[in-house]
Order: structure tokens, then C-alpha cells, then sequence
């Protein structure tokens, strides 16, 4: 079964790979020109883009143990806000005032989207991705939730976690904080 998603960013569609009874969790099941390809567009994602890859990963794995609600769950779901609708300009062509609507928007339908799947019995692949999403957010943006766990603000940290992820697909890809003393570049 093919999950309802159609990711878009960047000229991008997650779609293209086919994940028919599949969840890409071996290496063999990749051929080269795919892994090549999944880890040139990974290194390409900007946080909206890592953040919209990771909830279309978490779908695809919540519709693979439960179809049944998944479905249930997607006719609930802001589609436009989570993937961006199909006209969706690029980002590099906003402006900061429009990217932080488009982040604000992402972030919290992929909020609400969390605490839907949460509210049912949660399989270990799904919460794998919730727990990837979890680090992502607490690396990147300081999220301010109400009483009823709407995002009600939302900040860019300016001191990010020490290993950030930079790849939705390959929890190994991080960006590293050595320390402020610290220069990996030669002396010129």
C-alpha cells in the first residue's frame, strides 16, 4: 500500500522512490543510483524541508503498521500545511517574513500530526520517527506549547544541539559542535 504523501520541495518529490511493501530499512534493498540520489537530496534539505521529510517518513511507517489509522488520520490531516500545496513557492525565493509563516504552519501541523499518532498504541518503527522528530526539535527551535499542546510560539536557537541531524533518512549525517575553540579549517 502506498501512503497518501506527496512530499514537495525543491523540485522534489519523496514519491519517486516506490516504497511498495517496503520501509528501506536494509541497505540491500537500495540500489546504488537510489542511495546515491536519497543522500544528494538530504544533504540539499533546509529545516522546513528536513522537518516535512521527516513527518512523510513517519507516515509512511504509521501507514505500514496501521492502515486503517492511518488513513483515519490523513482525512484529519492539513495536508497543504505539513507538505506545502503544489504551487508552493521555493524558499529561497521568500521572504523572512513568509519563511517563518511557512515554518510556523509546518511545525504545527506536524505538532498535531505527533499527537494524534501518540494517542494510539505506537509501533517501534513509528517510534523511531517520532523520536527523530523529537531530536530535530529540540536541536533546532525552542517550541512553546499551551495548555492544549498547540504551538503558541516558536524560535530558531541560536546555540543548536552538538550533533545535529542534517538528513532525515540517515541518523548518522550530523552537524557537529566541536566547541568554540575549536577550527577544522588549515591555516591559510
Amino acid at each position: 500500500m502506498h501512503a497518501k504523501v506527496a512530499y514537495t520541495g525543491s523540485n522534489f518529490k519523496a514519491s519517486e522512490f516506490d516504497r511498495e511493501n517496503s520501509d528501506f530499512s536494509s541497505e540491500a534493498e537500495l540500489t546504488k543510483h537510489e542511495k546515491q540520489r536519497m543522500r544528494l537530496l538530504a544533504a540539499l534539505e533546509s529545516l522546513i524541508q528536513r522537518l516535512r521529510h521527516l513527518a512523510q517518513e513517519l507516515l509512511l511507517s504509521y501507514c505500514a503498521a496501521d492502515p486503517t489509522a492511518y488513513a483515519h488520520l490523513w482525512s484529519q490531516l492539513d495536508e497543504a500545511a505539513l507538505f506545502g500545496p503544489a504551487d508552493e513557492k521555493t524558499e529561497c525565493y521568500l521572504s523572512p517574513h513568509e519563511w517563518r509563516e511557512r515554518l510556523l504552519a509546518t511545525v504545527a501541523a506536524i505538532l498535531n500530526c505527533q499527537h494524534a499518532i501518540r494517542q494510539t498504541a505506537v509501533a517501534a518503527p513509528v517510534q523511531h520517527w517520532l523520536d527523530r522528530l523529537d531530536k530535530l526539535f529540540g536541536d533546532e527551535l525552542r517550541l512553546e506549547l499551551d495548555e492544549k499542546g498547540q504551538l503558541r510560539h516558536l524560535a530558531l536557537l541560536t546555540k543548536r544541539g552538538t550533533y545535529r541531524l542534517c538528513s532525515a533518512t540517515d541518523p548518522e549525517a550530523t552537524i557537529r559542535n566541536h566547541g568554540s575553540d575549536k577550527n577544522d579549517l588549515p591555516p591559510i
